[in-house]
């Protein structure tokens, strides 16, 4: 291979490595706003339940005004409201956690990409620097030796 072409592998070897540094970047910043996004829900959830139990106390207590909650009906209805707040609310607590691990995956996933590129990019530029600039045998006997530690390291790599 000659020198340009292996120089032109490296820079294209960089330009990716730095594409998927860049969303590396954005994945983790995702992962870190739903887990944020996850804990703020489950707080809610606990709010709702703590509500949920001081209401139940308070209708035990008969702290409501009678004229206005006339019915054991409607103190039901208002209970079965605050348990669907709460199971909405852990839904999306779950939807948040679940968007995370997704992002958490991409991360690693740009994370291992990331490595493989610039193992590829050194490769590309050891290919490309001549060892014996004046003696061409040898600089052609040490550039295959080279490409073929290379050629073998790749093929144990992956």
């Amino acid at each position: 291979m000659g020198t340009e072409k292996s120089e032109l592998k490296a820079q294209m070897a960089d330009e990716l490595g730095n594409e998927l540094d860049a969303m590396r970047a954005t994945a983790k910043v995702s992962a870190e706003q739903q887990k944020g996004a996850a804990r703020a829900l489950t707080d809610a959830c606990a709010k709702i339940s703590v509500l949920c139990a001081v209401y139940e106390r308070e209708v035990e207590e008969g702290k409501f005004n009678p004229e206005t909650m006339d019915s054991e009906e409607t103190k039901q209805l208002v209970f079965r409201y605050l348990a669907r707040a709460r199971g909405i609310v852990d839904n999306l607590s779950q939807q948040a956690t679940s968007t995370m691990l997704a992002a958490e995956g991409m991360s690693t996933a740009y994370n291992r990409a990331t490595e493989i590129v610039k193992k590829k990019a050194t490769a590309a530029r050891a290919e490309s620097v001549p060892v014996h600039p004046g003696n061409p045998v040898a600089a052609r006997r040490d550039s295959s030796k080279r490409a073929a530690r290379g050629r073998a390291k790749s093929a144990k790599d992956s």
